[in-house]
């Protein structure tokens, strides 16, 4: 991903797909993963999402 960053901004793409990447910070996980130990109920699941971001 890091590579994907580096080679947009110097122009070295030789082709881009529209799409679009959730990104969410490490310690915004680890609250969510917390919670859910401490809140959650046996077999349920939980999406810890964050900012959608676009590119292409």
């Amino acid at each position: 991903m890091t590579q994907l960053f580096i080679d947009f901004a110097r122009s070295k793409m030789k082709m881009t797909i529209n799409g679009a990447y959730d990104f969410v910070d490490v310690r915004d996980v680890a609250v969510g993963h917390i919670l859910a130990a401490e809140k959650g109920k046996t077999g349920e699941k939980y999406i810890l999402s964050g900012r959608e971001s676009y590119y292409g």
